[in-house]
């Protein structure tokens, strides 16, 4: 995984949610990469439904994070935040459908 790109997900999330991003200073060190992870992840999704101008695009993009939480569910994740969040091993606890699901809704 690359750190930089890893941070840079992290800085947008931190730029669009500041509110949010105090969290991050009670964490433990060993907790914030997933934490990060899974914060920036949902702002990637939820970018992606927001900032589309046409409802198809909205559905590639999701359609993409949906394939990439089911690879990285499977041990073969891609994106710098899927492979942050799914090194932490308490990821790979959490059924498949409960990482589509977000998506999956959104799509609809």
């Amino acid at each position: 995984m690359s750190e930089t790109a890893f941070d840079g997900y992290l800085a947008q999330w931190r730029d669009a949610s500041p509110q949010r991003a105090l969290a991050w200073l009670f964490l433990r060190h060993d907790e914030r990469a997933c934490f990060g992870a899974l914060a920036a992840l949902e702002h990637e999704w939820l970018k992606a439904v927001h900032d589309a101008r046409e409802p198809q695009v909205a559905a590639a993009k999701l359609g993409w994070w949906r394939d990439e939480v089911q690879r990285a569910a499977q041990g073969h994740a891609r994106h710098p935040l899927t492979l942050a969040l799914f090194a932490d091993v308490r990821a790979n606890t959490v059924p498949s459908a409960y990482w589509t699901a977000p998506v999956e809704a959104a799509i609809l």
